[in-house]
């Protein structure tokens, strides 16, 4: 959280950012949120560890968290 003049920022840490859209993807069977997960995760450090409880949690269907993991390949 940041305090700005206007009240407190709350920012999402690139790991929420790909649990969300994992989240949205199969609320919705969105599988646009499904690719911008895998964008996220090309992009920034994620911590897989915390996904994988997440998705053990949420009872998150096999094989979803498996496409933005094996996206990533990152050009540095």
């Amino acid at each position: 959280m940041i305090d700005t003049t206007f009240g407190p920022l709350r920012i999402v840490t690139p790991t929420q950012s790909v649990m969300d859209r994992l989240a949205h993807h199969i609320a919705w069977g969105d599988n646009q949120a499904l690719d911008q997960a895998s964008m996220v995760a090309r992009r920034c450090d994620i911590d897989w560890d915390e996904i994988e409880v997440w998705a053990a949690d949420e009872k998150v269907p096999d094989g979803v968290i498996e496409r933005p993991r094996t996206k990533v390949s990152r050009k540095d």
